[in-house]
């Protein structure tokens, strides 16, 4: 879940610098139902302990929004239960991703549908 959770907070916010956004949509798609496994696990330790910089700063570009809004947010994560938890961060985390995916290249949005 970790991985999901900050995959959609990061991206509903901004946080990713530019170039970094397709790539984060790709892995939060790919991995709604399983957990990274060890490999892509280090290299996204790789890639983010590298010399190119992921994290967005203050002074980039504004935050891009999907045309369409957002369709879910982390307030519709449901704390009640592990499975409500489970579930809602899912749909999220789904949710975030696909909104940006129709903003982006079709190619993108061939690739993850």
């Amino acid at each position: 879940m970790h991985h999901l959770t900050v995959g959609a907070y990061m991206l509903q916010h901004n946080r990713y610098a530019d170039g970094h956004e397709r790539g984060v949509v790709e892995f939060v798609l790919r991995h709604l139902d399983r957990t990274p496994d060890e490999r892509i696990k280090r290299e996204i330790r790789r890639r983010v302990d590298g010399t190119q910089r992921v994290a967005r700063r203050d002074r980039d570009a504004p935050p891009r929004r999907p045309r369409s809004g957002w369709s879910s947010s982390i307030a519709d994560v449901d704390l009640t239960t592990a499975d409500a938890y489970r579930t809602s961060v899912r749909a999220w985390a789904e949710a975030v991703a696909r909104d940006l995916s129709r903003d982006q290249s079709p190619a993108l949005r061939t690739a993850t549908e």
